[in-house]
Parts: C-alpha cells; sequence; structure tokens
C-alpha cells in the first residue's frame, strides 16, 4: 500500500544549501514502518538556524474546537549548509534516524486521545558539537525518540 499525503514541493534554495533527505528514502521509511496516517509532507528553507533542525513532525491537537475528528501529522524537512551535508547525510543514516521518525509516527496512529488530544511535535535538529541529532518536544525539551 503507497502512502497518500499532499507534496507541498520544494522551496528553493539560495546557494550553499540543500536538503539532506531524498523524498524516496523518506517515503521508504514511512512505508517500512507502516505509516498510513500523514496530512502533507514539505520541503522548507531554513538558513542561519542555529539549532541545524532537519526534521519537524507536527500533530494539531484534535481537541482544540472544530477540531473534533481525527487528525493527521504534517512533516517538514529543511535545509541545511551544503558545507555540512556529507556529515549530516551520515548520522541520519548511522542513527536511523527515518527509521525512528516514521516507527514515532506509527506510534502516534494508536496513540490515546490523551496523547492525540494536544498538539504533538518533535522537532529533529544535529548537534555539531557532538556530532548527533537531538530530538526536541513542543517545550523545547529534548526528549528521546524510539
Amino acid at each position: 500500500m503507497v502512502l497518500e499525503y499532499e507534496f507541498l514541493g520544494r522551496s528553493k534554495l539560495r546557494k550553499g544549501h540543500t536538503y539532506p533527505i531524498k523524498r524516496g528514502d523518506l517515503d521508504k521509511a514511512l512505508e517500512a514502518a507502516g505509516v498510513s496516517e500523514l496530512e502533507m509532507v514539505t520541503y522548507s528553507t531554513n538558513y542561519d538556524d542555529p539549532d541545524l533542525a532537519v526534521l519537524r513532525l507536527f500533530l494539531l491537537g484534535e481537541s482544540r474546537r472544530g477540531y473534533r475528528e481525527k487528525r493527521e501529522p504534517v512533516l517538514s524537512v529543511y535545509s541545511i549548509p551544503a558545507s555540512l551535508s556529507e556529515e549530516i547525510k551520515g548520522t541520519l543514516e548511522k542513527e536511523r534516524i527515518l527509521a525512528r521518525v516514521s516507527r514515532w509516527l506509527k506510534w502516534l496512529e494508536t496513540a490515546s486521545n490523551v496523547v492525540r488530544s494536544v498538539n504533538q511535535e518533535i522537532l529533529c535538529c544535529y548537534d555539531l558539537e557532538n556530532e548527533r541529532f537531538l530530538f526536541r518536544d513542543k517545550g523545547n525539551n529534548t526528549v528521546k525518540l524510539p
């Protein structure tokens, strides 16, 4: 089964920036995890981001006024400096970030109403000093991802 979602395209990059994740690789990871709920994917610029955010997963809480129906998450891939491309892409692969993010999305599909009723957000940031990824929640707290 092919996961269907709205693809908002890629923002045009300025010189010296690139996207760290190919859409085909993202689709493979989502399919391998069995993700069936994803509203949209977008590739956006993120220039001069001191946190080096690479991915953002967001689910609008279902308890908000007017949102009594089941919602689907949104995934954004952010641009990175091309000078860090090999390092970040290597770490994405080594730490199996796409698989881990996909498992989190799959978990979210069957999460309880308590979880789904409030906004859920995971921001995947590259820690340049320690050459690894950190995950932050909506409160900017570092969290673990499976």
